[in-house]
């Protein structure tokens, strides 16, 4: 875009293949089949008494392990508070473990328990089942070309190195200390 030229929202897609232009619609899109997505694995989870936000969250720690706060916001892309949100019911369920740094209190870490764990595992098969729903007839080429094109996405939108890197790579944040 022309620099000095604000944007125009909900222009037509000039060639027509789209009912807006490219980049609203993409984003329309993307923040639909997010929103529909967790919606429905919310109702999904919600018999197992966890929700898209502490499945993800359990996820990360069986994943990696004991995690920071910080480690926990890179690769979920939730803020600080809402992590502290669901840490607490998740602690208060047994799902997880807190424990803070001796040397520095503001340093809280996870870890997940044994009954967290089972949790999570429980979860997995409704959240890989959805996820085939919603993959479903989309050939694994245009699974992977969506994947690449949203991963360039995630990098220009990342706050910091380590949100996109968490993201983008979903790699042990033990690589990263502060």
């Amino acid at each position: 875009m022309p620099a000095g030229k604000p944007p125009v929202p909900y222009q037509s897609d000039p060639k027509g293949e789209f009912p807006l232009a490219p980049l609203d619609y993409a984003m329309h899109l993307t923040s639909s089949i997010g929103l529909m997505r967790d919606s429905a694995l919310d109702q999904g989870l919600k018999p197992l008494g966890l929700s898209v936000s502490r499945y993800r969250v359990l996820g990360v720690l069986e994943r990696f392990g004991v995690c920071r706060m910080t480690d926990l916001s890179n690769l979920t892309a939730m803020d600080r508070t809402s992590l502290t949100r669901i840490a607490d019911h998740l602690v208060d369920k047994g799902l997880v473990t807190r424990a803070s740094n001796p040397k520095d209190r503001r340093q809280v870490a996870l870890d997940i328990t044994e009954a967290g764990r089972a949790a999570h595992r429980d979860a997995v098969a409704v959240v890989l089942s959805y996820n085939a729903r919603i993959l479903h007839g989309i050939p694994e080429a245009l699974q992977r070309e969506s994947a690449r094109t949203l991963r360039a996405m995630a990098a220009n939108l990342a706050p910091n190195a380590g949100a996109r890197d968490g993201i983008i790579y979903y790699a042990d944040p033990a690589n990263d200390k502060d």
